[in-house]
């Protein structure tokens, strides 16, 4: 017997609005149970009022899905289950990643979309080739290549392989050329290598520094009660499913939270003055003085050499090895005078804030080999100079952060 055609419509659309009620049913559900932050999140994405980005590099936003991609690699790289260390690692990356293609960009380095696939689709060959070699799995249990491939392509944005793969070849394969060290420069590297340098010095990051003000802040019940009423008052607080006003109770921890994170960046703004004020007031400013103001340790090299600082084994050595490629403070290294010396910095060095104290350099003429050969020195010369570049333009690129423990403007 043929079902009558109205039944068969009256069933389907009895099945579509049953399917659409338990959507929205399981919609609800899954927003009551998330966190607080990330279910205010989602909802402002799905309402329009907010945007699913992570911040910005420079002017360019971050979309959410490439802050991922670059989160993920550093998981693989890190084997990090620590939130804060993957935010800020995927933060670091994504600017190292524009700051590449603005260097690819300015000297007409490029990569199509049809060599990245070209590049994913040898990567699955590989990756296959392996599996069938691989002892225990049957044919059957093995992806195929094209599988693998889609899978590997779609693991990130195309966007995010576009920059990736510009920032790991434009080093290796465009702007590596025959640059070679003249007879001077090899002069003054064999003297570099007998220099030697003793120092003082202390680092810091802003994120220290926060944890620090955060122990030293307090706020008082009639300050949290104040704002609460100000903000009732500008209509500003939200209403619970009743349409009432939250009570003071209820939000206090927020405003608390809220208040404390306004004082803390406000005393870090007028640290960060403060500090830089007394070096160009006070001379005689002691690192003694930076450390106790900012919570942090002195620390002291003796006898470090100029050259190659970065092979160093010692722990207290390898937190300066890039301080070592930082232009300023070469510079106040070659300006250094024994009868004139001063705390140098802050020098910007990662996260790190480092203030230094000059306290000797010993050059040691008569170990130095002047050599007159011309040494082929390409890649060294060249990273040399990228370094700088990427120090020159960094500025260009600060980060806001909207992800992670300091979801703030930042320009690191």
């Amino acid at each position: 017997m043929l079902i009558e055609e109205s039944t068969l419509s009256k069933n389907k659309f009895v099945k579509y609005t049953i399917g659409f009620f338990l959507f929205i049913l399981v919609s609800m559900l899954v927003l009551m149970l998330m966190p607080q932050d990330a279910g205010g999140n989602l909802r402002d994405i799905l309402s329009g009022q907010g945007d699913a980005s992570a911040g910005k590099v420079g002017d360019e936003t971050i979309p959410m899905d490439y802050f991922q991609a670059a989160r993920t690699d550093c998981y693989n790289e890190y084997q990090s289950n620590d939130l804060n260390v993957l935010n800020n690692c995927a933060y670091i990356r994504i600017r190292s990643f524009k700051i590449a293609s603005a260097i690819a960009k300015s000297t007409g380095y490029s990569v199509s979309e049809n060599n990245i696939k070209e590049k994913l689709s040898n990567e699955a060959r590989m990756i296959y080739k392996q599996s069938a070699t691989s002892a225990g799995y049957s044919k059957d249990e093995i992806e195929s290549v094209s599988a693998i491939y889609r899978k590997i392509l779609h693991s990130k944005p195309m966007n995010y392989w576009m920059d990736f793969t510009v920032s790991r070849s434009l080093f290796r394969n465009f702007l590596i050329s025959n640059l070679k060290k003249s007879t001077k420069e090899v002069q003054i590297e064999e003297e570099a290598k007998n220099s030697f340098i003793t120092l003082g010095y202390l680092s810091y990051s802003d994120e220290d520094l926060l944890k620090k003000l955060d122990s030293e802040i307090r706020v008082s019940d009639e300050d949290a009660l104040k704002e609460y009423e100000e903000s009732k008052k500008a209509g500003n607080l939200p209403k619970d499913d009743k349409g009432e006003i939250e009570s003071f109770e209820k939000r206090k921890s927020f405003i608390v939270s809220k208040l404390k994170y306004d004082i803390k960046q406000k005393k870090l703004s007028e640290l960060k003055s403060s500090l830089q004020g007394s070096l160009k007031e006070k001379k005689d400013l002691s690192l003694e003085e930076i450390a106790s103001a900012t919570g942090s340790v002195v620390k002291e090299i003796k006898d470090y050499a100029l050259y190659s600082p970065a092979t160093s084994e010692d722990k207290k050595e390898r937190e300066l090895s890039d301080l070592f490629q930082n232009s300023a403070f070469l510079k106040d290294i070659l300006a250094f005078k024994e009868e004139n010396k001063k705390i140098g910095g802050p020098y910007k060095v990662g996260e790190k804030n480092i203030y230094v104290e000059i306290k000797n350099i010993n050059i040691d003429n008569n170990n130095a080999n002047n050599k007159n050969s011309v040494v082929d020195n390409t890649q060294s010369l060249m990273y040399d100079i990228i370094s700088e570049i990427n120090q020159s333009i960094a500025n260009v690129y600060p980060v806001m952060r909207k992800i992670g423990s300091q979801a703030q403007n930042n320009g690191n």
